[in-house]
């Protein structure tokens, strides 16, 4: 899969790294005893924040590409950042389109979508 996607989706441009996760502890608070005890509950991802922007030759194909963004909210996707990182098993939690509109590129008209994404990786082995 080419680097900076979500799903089936590929960008122009791919900002932000989703967290893998990491050890989370807890820790024990006994009272009466003068050393703490802790224990690691697993590893837990954290809600990672992604900001695309895709520009398309025609407005068609820029509606078309908005339907597919709203369609990714609550699927499990592969993420491919712009170092061609790997997330498998990620959760598209939310999608907001931060702009939608013409953009001139080279003295020609292009149609531009920058979009935030709220994703969670999720359990590698799923």
């Amino acid at each position: 899969m080419a680097a900076k996607s979500i799903g089936a989706v590929t960008f122009d441009t791919f900002r932000g790294v989703v967290d893998a996760g990491g050890a989370e502890v807890q820790t024990l608070d006994r009272p009466g005893r003068s050393f703490p005890r802790w224990r690691i509950l697993g590893t837990k991802p954290r809600e990672s924040q992604v900001n695309t922007v895709k520009q398309y030759d025609s407005a068609d194909d820029m509606h078309t590409a908005i339907t597919a963004y709203d369609l990714m909210k609550g699927t499990i996707v592969t993420i491919y950042d712009t170092k061609n990182r790997e997330t498998t098993n990620a959760a598209v939690l939310d999608m907001q389109i931060v702009f939608k509109g013409t953009a001139l590129v080279n003295g020609a008209t292009k149609y531009r979508i920058e979009a935030n994404w709220t994703v969670q990786a999720g359990d590698p082995a799923a």
